[in-house]
């Protein structure tokens, strides 16, 4: 399908934070959210960071990746940043 791509050694899901059943089918070893501090907050389900984060919990060396530019301190990437070790990574 448009959203699902299937390959050797694994598989790319697509999948919008707008609806909270987007995070609810799979188990996955590596989630990337984008341009997390624009995502809508759910009250019914949760907060979508919460929900793609219990994804990779299946799997001992999981891992959720968030990027996004700030727009406001205190916002969703800046405390999960504040949370975080801090890294910065540089590429020239």
């Amino acid at each position: 399908t448009v959203l699902l791509k299937q390959f050797a050694g694994g598989f790319l899901a697509l999948g919008g934070s707008n609806t909270p059943n987007t995070f609810a089918g799979l188990s996955v070893r590596l989630a990337i959210g984008d341009d997390v501090d624009r995502w809508p907050m759910l009250d019914d389900e949760g907060d979508p960071v919460g929900l793609l984060v219990n994804r990779v919990r299946t799997f001992r060396d999981g891992r959720a990746v968030f990027v996004s530019t700030p727009t406001l301190r205190g916002g969703r990437i800046d405390s999960l940043f504040e949370r975080s070790d801090r890294r910065r990574y540089h590429v020239t």
